[in-house]
């Protein structure tokens, strides 16, 4: 199971593309399904104004988080997902995909997660990202493409979510791979 840092994607996403964007995650958490894994994806509580040029993108994901609130979430106002993203996937000893390390040491995060003190611990996959819209996840030997449709990726997630049992979702990083 994965525990996905949002933020840091559409962040990165911004980064290397010029405007923030939800595409980049909703690739890969559609990949995650199809190999039959689970997720649970939480955001920054600024993520809104991190969309803020693309409001369909943010009301998707708005909808997403009151749809599926096992599978999306964002953070209470003014603090950042990094301790509840730790705190999840060590609670479920799940992979954080996010290209940070959350190693700063006024975070703290090291001396708190033990799996932090290793650089090469298969717990935290980064992702590289190219302008070409080419995602690479070595520690997964993943190779995919970003889509070039918001609106059709977030309904393909949607479409995924949906055939999934209610009552799996629930559990969704306890029963997941």
């Amino acid at each position: 199971s994965f525990v996905v840092d949002g933020s840091n994607l559409v962040k990165r996403y911004g980064d290397i593309m010029g405007t923030p964007s939800c595409k980049m995650v909703l690739t890969i958490l559609k990949k995650v399904l199809d190999e039959g894994g689970q997720f649970t994806c939480l955001f920054d509580a600024n993520i809104f104004h991190v969309l803020k040029n693309c409001d369909m993108e943010s009301q998707a994901l708005l909808q997403m988080t009151k749809d599926y609130p096992e599978y999306f979430s964002v953070v209470t106002g003014r603090s950042r997902a990094d301790y509840p993203i730790l705190h999840t996937a060590d609670e479920f000893n799940a992979r954080i995909i996010s290209n940070d390390t959350y190693t700063k040491p006024e975070d703290g995060y090291v001396e708190q997660y033990e799996f932090l003190r290793d650089p090469y611990t298969p717990r935290l996959i980064q992702v590289n990202f190219q302008r070409s819209g080419l995602i690479s996840i070595e520690k997964l030997a993943w190779r995919l493409k970003s889509g070039d449709n918001v609106s059709n990726q977030f309904e393909a997630l949607r479409k995924c979510l949906d055939k999934i049992p209610k009552e799996a979702r629930a559990n969704a990083l306890k029963n997941g791979s």
